[in-house]
C-alpha cells in the first residue's frame, strides 16, 4: 500500500522562506547600488556639462588664467572684454550673456564684486550714502482702512494689526535688513529673503539666503527648465521654485536629498538688480564702476608713494672736490650709512629724514618736484565723477569733495539725486509691503487676526525725507494740507518724524498735569498771549482743527469784557 507525500507549502517551509528573504535582500542591495551609481553618474554628467559649456569655442577666447586674479591689472575685474561680450550676445538671447552665461562665471563675477566691495574705500562711501538716504533710520509702517469711514475697521482692529507689524519688525531687526537689502543688491546683484513660519512664538521670521547656495542640484539641468538653480515652466518672469544647497558656514554640503527638494517661489522674495525681468539672476552694481574706483585708488596710492619717497630725503650733503670713491669710503667707515643688515641703502630703504652724501660732480634730480599734484587730484576726481554719473549720485557722495557742488541745490526735490533715491525708496516700499502682507497672513493662520483683514486695511510705508529740509516751510505747507483735509494728522506727524499716537498721549498727559496745577492753557508774557499757540477758548472751525493765536488776537484778551448795559 503506497503513501502519497505532500510537499509543504512555501510559506511553511523554512528553507524556502529563507531563500525568498535572501533573494529579496539581494534585490534591495542591487537596487541600492544601482541608485548610488546613478547618483554618481548624474553628478559626473552635470560636471561634464558644465565643463563642456566652459570649454566651447566661445569659452576658449577667454583668458581663464586671470579669473583668480583680483587686482584688476588688465581688465579691472571683468571676466572678459566688451568684444567677447558682444560676440556672446550674438548667440545667447539673455541680456546677461554679455557678462556671464553659466553658474561658474556668475560665481566668479560675484566673488570679484565681494572682494572689491569690502576693500575699496570709495565704494564703501558710496554704499554708506545709498543706505543713509534710502533707508535712514528705517521706514515707518502705518495701518489705514481701505475704505474711508469703514465701520468694520475700528481703532482696536488697527491697533491689533499695527502690533503684529511692530512685533515682526522688532524680532527680525527689519531696519537692519533693509540696509542689507541694498548692500546685497549692489554687491551681489540680487537677494533671496526666505520666509519661516514655524517659529514657536508664531511670528514670521525672515532670513537671507546666500546666492552661492542657489544652484542647480546634481541630476537636474537646463533640460528640466532649471536655470541657475531656479525652476521655471516656460515663463522666465514667473519662477516656480528655488533649489537651495544645504550647507554650513564654510559651504560644506549637508544633504544632497534636501538640495534636490525645491523651495516654492512663494516662500522666497527674490529681487534682482541691473537686469531684465526675464533674467534668472542679477548683475552687481559694482560691475560698471569697479574699474573706475580701482583706478582712482591706484592713482592715489602712486601719488602717496611719490610724496613719501620725496619726504624721506631731508638734505643732500655735497663734499667739494671729493671723488666718488672718497665719498664711498667715507660712508663705509660710518655704520649709520648702512642698514642694519649691512647692505647699502637704496631709495625704498632710506629711513625717515635721510641724508645723502655725494661729491659736487653728482647731480640729484627729483622728477616729483615738477609734478603738479593738483593735476593728479583732478585725474582722481574725474574717475570718481564717472562713478557718480553711473549711479545717479552727486559727486561729493563719492569723492567727499563738496567744492564743486552745493548741498542745498543738489538735494532739491527736482534734482536728479533726489529722484534717484526716491526711485530706490519706492522699490523698497513695494518689497516691504509684500513682506508685511505675509506677516499678516501668518497672523491669520495663527488665529490672531480675522480672515478678511487684508481686504479691510492697507499698509502704508513712510520713508525718510530726502530733500533739503526747511522745517518752517514744510510745517506751513503741511498745515495747509491738514486744514483742507488733504493730509491726515497721523501722516503729518510721520512726515515730521513723530509717532502720532505717542505724541497725542503725551499731550493729554501734559494737559492733566497743567489742570492739576491750575495752569492756564494759554501762555502769556506781560499779560499778553504768545502768538502761534492753540487757543482753547476759541471754537474749532469747520476743519476740526483748533484756532491758532495771531498777534492781532492779543487785543481780544486785553480788552475788558463788560456785560452791563451802558447808560444812555
Amino acid at each position: 500500500m503506497s503513501q502519497t507525500v505532500t510537499a509543504p507549502a512555501p510559506e511553511d517551509d523554512p528553507l524556502a522562506r529563507g531563500n525568498a528573504q535572501a533573494m529579496q535582500l539581494h534585490e534591495e542591495q542591487i537596487q541600492a547600488e544601482a541608485a548610488h551609481r546613478h547618483r554618481v553618474l548624474s553628478e559626473a554628467m552635470q560636471t561634464l556639462r558644465n565643463l563642456q559649456e566652459q570649454a566651447d569655442w566661445f569659452g576658449r577666447v577667454i583668458d581663464m588664467s586671470d579669473v583668480s586674479s583680483f587686482d584688476g591689472n588688465t581688465n579691472f575685474g571683468m571676466l572678459f572684454d566688451q568684444a567677447t561680450g558682444q560676440a556672446r550676445s550674438l548667440i545667447y538671447p539673455g541680456a546677461t550673456a554679455a557678462v556671464y552665461i553659466n553658474e561658474i562665471e556668475l560665481r566668479e563675477l560675484r566673488a570679484r564684486s565681494r572682494s572689491f566691495a569690502i576693500r575699496n574705500p570709495y565704494w564703501l562711501g558710496v554704499q554708506h550714502n545709498r543706505i543713509a538716504y534710502t533707508v535712514g533710520s528705517g521706514h515707518t509702517f502705518k495701518i489705514t482702512a481701505k475704505k474711508r469711514n469703514d465701520p468694520k475697521v475700528t481703532p482696536e482692529l488697527i491697533a491689533e494689526v499695527q502690533a503684529e507689524i511692530d512685533t515682526f519688525c522688532r524680532v527680525n531687526r527689519y531696519s537692519e535688513r533693509q540696509e542689507e537689502k541694498i548692500t546685497r543688491k549692489d554687491r551681489d546683484g540680487e537677494y533671496f529673503l526666505r520666509y519661516f513660519t514655524d517659529h514657536p512664538d508664531g511670528v514670521l521670521r525672515v532670513r537671507f539666503v546666500e546666492p552661492l547656495l542657489v544652484s542647480t542640484p546634481p541630476g537636474k539641468s537646463a533640460t528640466d527648465d532649471i536655470w541657475f538653480g531656479i525652476q521655471f515652466k516656460g515663463d522666465y518672469e514667473d519662477p516656480q521654485g528655488y533649489y537651495i544647497r544645504p550647507a554650513n558656514y564654510l559651504g560644506t554640503t549637508a544633504a544632497d536629498a534636501q538640495w534636490a527638494a525645491m523651495v516654492e517661489a512663494k516662500e522666497i522674495q527674490h529681487r534682482k538688480a541691473n537686469v531684465d525681468l526675464s533674467s534668472p539672476r542679477g548683475l552687481p552694481t559694482t560691475f560698471a564702476v569697479q574699474a573706475r574706483c580701482e583706478q582712482a585708488i591706484k592713482t592715489l596710492s602712486n601719488m602717496g608713494a611719490l610724496v613719501e619717497f620725496r619726504a624721506k630725503i631731508a638734505l643732500i650733503r655735497k663734499h667739494v672736490n671729493a671723488t666718488a670713491s672718497t665719498v664711498k669710503t667715507l660712508l663705509q667707515d660710518r655704520p649709520q650709512g648702512q642698514d642694519g643688515d649691512g647692505r647699502p641703502s637704496t631709495l625704498d630703504r632710506y629711513p625717515r629724514a635721510a641724508i645723502l652724501d655725494t661729491n659736487d660732480s653728482t647731480t640729484y634730480e627729483f622728477p616729483t618736484a615738477q609734478t603738479d599734484v593738483e593735476k593728479i587730484v583732478a585725474s582722481i576726481q574725474a574717475e570718481l565723477r564717472a562713478v557718480a554719473a553711473a549711479l545717479g549720485l552727486a559727486e561729493y557722495m563719492v569723492s567727499a569733495d563738496a567744492s564743486n557742488a552745493n548741498f542745498a541745490s543738489t538735494m532739491v526735490a527736482e534734482g536728479p539725486v533726489v529722484k534717484t533715491f526716491e526711485k530706490a525708496q519706492s522699490r523698497m516700499i513695494e518689497e516691504d509691503v509684500e513682506v508685511m502682507e505675509r506677516v499678516l497672513q501668518v497672523a491669520i493662520a495663527k488665529s490672531r487676526l480675522q480672515e478678511d483683514i487684508l481686504e479691510l486695511i492697507k499698509i502704508d510705508a513712510e520713508p525718510p525725507l530726502i530733500v533739503s529740509r526747511n522745517r518752517l516751510q514744510e510745517t506751513q505747507a503741511d498745515e495747509i494740507l491738514a486744514r483742507n483735509k488733504v493730509m491726515s494728522l497721523p501722516t503729518w506727524a510721520a512726515r515730521a518724524g513723530l509717532d502720532g499716537p505717542t505724541e497725542q498721549e503725551q499731550i493729554e498727559q501734559q494737559r492733566d498735569v497743567d489742570a492739576a496745577y491750575g495752569l492756564d492753557d494759554v501762555q502769556t508774557v506781560d499779560g499778553k498771549p504768545v502768538p502761534g499757540q492753540t487757543d482753547p477758548n476759541a471754537q474749532a472751525d469747520g476743519t476740526g482743527l483748533p484756532k491758532t493765536l495771531k498777534p492781532d488776537d492779543a487785543a481780544h484778551y486785553l480788552e475788558p469784557i463788560d456785560d452791563q448795559p451802558k447808560a444812555a
